[in-house]
Formats: structure tokens, C-alpha cells, sequence
């Protein structure tokens, strides 16, 4: 049988970094908190994004996606794991 994992609640957050967005994804189930990261903007923006991250009391990350390989969209989430890499458990499921 298979174990049932129940949805409660989930919120999207937004932050606008100009060409390109960072989507923080939550997720509340009876099993937990699972969060996901939707792109990071450029390279400058990094801190910008760790700051929302950390804002939102997301220091665990379930997964961290990039849409396309687009230095708006790509370049912020590589700084982010280049330079902080502690501060995320990806995948860790």
C-alpha cells in the first residue's frame, strides 16, 4: 500500500529582479515542508535572492530548477550554490 501524503497548503512567493524572477515554491503536507527554487536572476542579483531565501525562512531547498540557460534566469542560481552551498540541502529526499 501505498503511504498517502496530504497537501495543505501551498504558497507561491514572487521576487522581481527586473528581466527575470525567482519563484520560491512552498509546500505544506501532513509530511512536512518541501520548497523549491524557480530561477535567480543574473549573477548580481545572488544576494538579492539569498536575502528573499532567507526572509522566508527557506534554508532548505527540495530543488532548485532553472527554466532555460539564460544569464537572467541561470546566472544568480549558480553564484547562489558556487557560494553558498552549505546553506542548501537539495534533493536531500
Amino acid at each position: 500500500m501505498l503511504n498517502q501524503i496530504q497537501t495543505l497548503v501551498i504558497e507561491i512567493d514572487m521576487l522581481s529582479l527586473g528581466d527575470a524572477d525567482a519563484l520560491l515554491i512552498t509546500s505544506h503536507t501532513s509530511a512536512g515542508i518541501a520548497r523549491v527554487l524557480i530561477d535567480g536572476g543574473k549573477g548580481s542579483d545572488a544576494a538579492t535572492v539569498k536575502e528573499f531565501l532567507q526572509s522566508k525562512g527557506a534554508t532548505d531547498l527540495y530543488a532548485i530548477v532553472c527554466t532555460h540557460g539564460h544569464d537572467d534566469h541561470a546566472s544568480g542560481l549558480i553564484k547562489l550554490v558556487q557560494e553558498d552551498h552549505h546553506f542548501y540541502n537539495c534533493m536531500d529526499a
